[in-house]
């Protein structure tokens, strides 16, 4: 598969004869390379953050702190958001 991509990339010029087999297998495998390492990136983002709730939820005293200060900052920028814009007439 490492054959195949140097090739496809070495011979960006024209795709034919033997090439153009060789070059829709790169692209394939290219393609394959990118997915897995987009799919592992996810994954590892998701770990993260199922271990940070895991790790908030162990402790209700300090998650009901954090869910009050969440839903106060949230409700102050709305607010203060609401009133910088002007409303359209209607």
């Amino acid at each position: 598969m490492v054959l195949t991509v140097l090739l496809y990339f070495y011979f960006t010029l024209e795709h034919r004869g033997p090439l153009k087999y060789t070059s829709i297998i790169a692209r394939y495998t290219m393609m394959a390379g990118f997915g897995a390492a987009y799919g592992d990136t996810v994954m590892t983002r998701m770990a993260l953050l199922i271990g940070q709730a895991r790790n908030l939820l162990s402790h209700p005293p300090s998650f009901a702190s954090i869910a009050i200060v969440i839903l106060a900052t949230l409700l102050l920028s709305d607010y203060l958001r609401m009133r910088r814009e002007p409303r359209a007439p209607q």
